[in-house]
């Protein structure tokens, strides 16, 4: 493989990465906001349980 056509793939491949990354990041502080709301308005332990429930949730569908 020519050098210059394995750099550009390698920088395709790095860029990919690093776009995957930004979007799990984005997911999981969306997640962290959300589960912090539910904590606040949360009066009881049941409903504290149901907070961290959907935050366990929230952060198994951000992409890996």
């Amino acid at each position: 493989m020519r050098p210059a056509l394995a750099a550009l793939l390698s920088l395709v491949a790095l860029t990919t990465a690093c776009a995957h990354n930004h979007a799990r990041n984005q997911c999981l502080a969306h997640c962290e906001r959300v589960n912090h709301a539910c904590v606040i308005d949360a009066t009881t332990s049941a409903a504290l349980g149901q907070c961290s429930q959907e935050a366990s949730w929230c952060v198994q569908s951000c992409p890996r």
